[in-house]
């Protein structure tokens, strides 16, 4: 197998750092001629939809905004002391009863 010589891995670096440049005047990102073309195609994509499906979105973005509030306002310290508070609180009716072969018979 032929080595490259320094002049062609030079040459290849080059064209590999130009076509990053070629690329985005192609797509209309070099202020060419397809700044037309773009604005069509940035549609908001809420305009297709009902006004059902509108509001279901508008709510499903307050409740996450919701439930994030709710992770980031109690630590994990504080969410198993609330716990082990509750259960301190429950009567040993709802205790899981213990179980063993010793005293069986």
């Amino acid at each position: 197998k032929k080595k490259k010589s320094k002049k062609s891995k030079k040459r290849s670096r080059e064209e590999a750092e130009a076509e990053p440049a070629a690329s985005i005047s192609e797509h209309g990102g070099g202020g060419g001629g397809g700044g037309a073309e773009e604005e069509e195609e940035e549609v908001d994509p809420d305009e297709f939809l009902t006004d059902a499906e509108k509001r279901y979105k508008k709510k499903m973005r307050e409740r996450e905004a919701e439930d994030a509030r709710k992770a980031v306002k109690e630590t994990h310290r504080m969410k198993v002391e609330k716990f082990n508070a509750n259960l301190a609180s429950l009567t040993e009716h709802n205790d899981i009863p213990r179980v063993s072969a010793a005293g069986n018979g």
